[in-house]
């Protein structure tokens, strides 16, 4: 697989690996050797499931971390509690400075986002940004075969 990659270099640039941050908290060597092989290929990796924003910031780099998926009602409690925004703007600014972005998943609707567009999150998934369309990837991934 990895050879295939690194015969397809576009194809690789447009992979993005997702691992919960428990399974990135307990990496094997191993793995990240091959996590560094495939980011030399230009592949990208995502950490999601996050239950702590206390990060390593060493680790992430090392295993090449570049997208943070942080759950969107989460956060919205938390920039509403007692220094919230303030961490929040820390956490924003650190993974700024350590070139993650920042994915807001599980936006449901505009009340859900309205509390955390004075960061400027990088990215936001979820219903607000439309319904997935399952009949339509099926037919695109016949057309495509």
């Amino acid at each position: 697989p990895i050879e295939a990659l690194a015969e397809n270099r576009a194809l690789a640039a447009r992979l993005v690996f997702e691992m919960p941050q428990a399974d990135y908290e307990r990496l094997d060597p191993r793995l990240l050797a091959v996590m560094d092989g495939l980011s030399r290929l230009q592949c990208r990796f995502s950490m999601d499931q996050v239950r702590t924003p206390l990060f390593d910031m060493t680790a992430l780099r090392r295993a090449r971390v570049r997208f943070l998926k942080l759950d969107t009602l989460w956060l919205a409690r938390e920039v509403a509690s007692q220094g919230g925004f303030g961490r929040i703007s820390h956490l924003k600014t650190r993974m700024d400075a350590s070139g993650i972005d920042i994915v807001l998943e599980k936006v449901e609707n505009e009340s859900d986002l309205r509390p955390l567009l004075d960061f400027n999150f990088d990215y936001g998934q979820g219903w607000l940004f439309g319904k997935p369309d399952l009949l339509r990837a099926r037919m695109d991934a016949r057309r495509a075969a």
